[in-house]
């Protein structure tokens, strides 16, 4: 997997909020869009990225490898924000921390997910949500096993086939304990995230007015 340091987050955002701005200019033919009905996914995904404790003093890097199951509704909105409202839980048997002494984690996510069907085959997604996690070690170092996530992401769904799609993402995440140890100092991170989704049971849907008349 790929390390990012702290230095490139302002890059990686850049790059990935031109992307989804230009995925989401590009209607489909003849002023309509292809999009989905309702229906499950299932993705395997991969992150890493770099993350620094917030009051400064140290720095880890952050990887994970996980599962998430999605569930979407028909598509609501207007316009450019047409698109599914989408539940997703995210269950990351491995999660590593990169530190001294390193740490080991599972964690589980519950995430909110705004998927935009411009028609182009490429997708921007809007992710928000937050979980849990409890760590072989202290994360960070001297703090508490058990913690707390926050996160939030920019992505495209890219399709490949009708049921296979590439799923690069910008995430920002956020570690800590809530409070429930004697300090919480909290970990930011800036994380590159890839997968691939396998869309069961959904169904495409024709005829979506993309342009106002």
């Amino acid at each position: 997997m790929v390390s990012f340091t702290c230095a490139r987050p302002r890059t990686m955002v850049a790059v990935f909020l031109g992307l989804v701005l230009s995925a989401g200019a590009v209607p489909g033919e003849g002023g309509e869009r292809k999009t989905v009905g309702s229906g499950t996914a299932l993705t395997v995904f991969a992150s890493s990225g770099s993350a620094v404790v917030i009051n400064g003093s140290r720095s880890v890097e952050m990887r994970s490898i996980g599962i998430r199951w999605s569930r979407r509704w028909r598509p609501t909105g207007s316009g450019w924000l047409l698109g599914n409202p989408t539940l997703s839980v995210e269950l990351m048997p491995v999660m590593q921390f990169d530190q001294e002494p390193e740490a080991w984690a599972p964690a589980l996510n519950l995430v909110y997910e705004h998927r935009l069907t411009p028609g182009s085959g490429l997708h921007p997604v809007l992710r928000a949500g937050g979980g849990i996690l409890y760590a072989s070690e202290e994360v960070p170092p001297g703090e508490t096993r058990l913690n707390f996530t926050l996160l939030v992401g920019i992505g495209l769904d890219i399709d490949i086939s009708k049921k296979l799609q590439l799923t690069p993402e910008y995430r920002f995440h956020h570690v800590s304990n809530a409070n429930t140890g004697p300090i919480n100092p909290g970990i930011n991170a800036h994380t590159l995230v890839v997968g691939i989704t396998y869309r069961l049971g959904v169904k495409e849907l024709s005829n979506v007015r993309t342009l106002e008349r």
